[in-house]
C-alpha cells in the first residue's frame, strides 16, 4: 500500500531547508544582490513539492510499478504544463506523455498473462497501437472511456512525433491539449495501479 509518508520521506530535509531560508528573508527585511534569484528558487521548490503532494497517488503508482525515472518525467510535465503556448515545450510534453503510455503498456503483459501472446510482435515487444487498445477493450480489460483516452494519447502523440517536415498543420496543439492528455494519463495510471494491485 502507498502512503503519503513514503512520498515525503527524503523530502523532509528539503522542506526544512526551504523554511529556514524563508525565515532568513523575513529577518533580513531587505533584498540583497542575488537574493531575488534565491527567493525565486525557494518559491519554485515549494511549488514542486505542492504539485508532488497533490499527485502523490499517481506518482506513487509509477514509482512502485514502473520506475522512479518515469514518475519524475510525469512530475516534470505536471510542474511545467501551465504557462504560455510554447510549441517546443508543448510538443516535448506530448512526446513524453506518449512515452509514459508506452512504458505502462510495456509493463502490462506481466500483469495480464494472455496479453503477451496476443499483443506482441515477433520480437516479443508489445504493439503499442490501436490493435492492443482494441484487444484490451475486447477482452474487457478497459472500457470505452479508457479506450478513448488511450487512443487520444497514442494518436496525438504520433501526430506530434511524426509531424516534422509536414506542411503547416490545420491545428497545432496548445497547453489545453497537454492538460487534456495529462488528465487522460492520470486515469490510465489509476487503471494500471488497480491492475497492478490485483495482479
Amino acid at each position: 500500500a502507498y502512503s503519503a509518508e513514503e512520498e515525503l520521506r527524503g523530502e523532509q530535509d528539503r522542506i526544512k531547508h526551504l523554511i529556514e531560508h524563508i525565515k532568513d528573508f523575513k529577518r533580513e527585511n531587505i533584498i540583497e544582490k542575488g537574493a531575488v534569484e534565491k527567493l525565486i528558487k525557494i518559491i519554485d521548490d515549494t511549488i514542486v513539492l505542492q504539485i508532488q503532494h497533490e499527485n502523490k497517488f499517481h506518482l506513487g503508482i509509477l514509482r512502485q510499478h514502473i520506475s522512479d525515472e518515469t514518475a519524475e518525467k510525469f512530475l516534470r510535465i505536471l510542474v511545467e504544463m501551465d504557462g504560455k503556448d510554447n510549441m517546443e515545450r508543448i510538443e516535448d510534453h506530448i512526446r513524453v506523455l506518449r512515452n509514459l503510455y508506452e512504458d505502462i503498456l510495456d509493463a502490462c503483459p506481466r500483469l495480464i498473462p494472455d496479453m503477451a501472446q496476443n499483443c506482441t510482435n515477433e520480437h516479443g515487444v508489445v504493439v503499442r497501437g490501436g490493435e492492443t487498445i482494441l484487444w484490451l477493450l475486447k477482452t474487457q480489460r478497459i472500457d470505452e472511456i479508457l479506450r478513448n483516452f488511450l487512443f487520444s494519447i497514442w494518436k496525438i502523440g504520433n501526430e506530434v512525433v511524426h509531424q516534422s517536415g509536414k506542411e503547416k498543420p490545420i491545428f497545432k496543439p496548445t497547453t489545453d491539449t497537454v492538460h487534456s492528455l495529462v488528465y487522460a494519463m492520470k486515469d490510465f495510471i489509476r487503471w494500471f495501479g488497480k491492475l497492478a494491485s490485483t495482479g
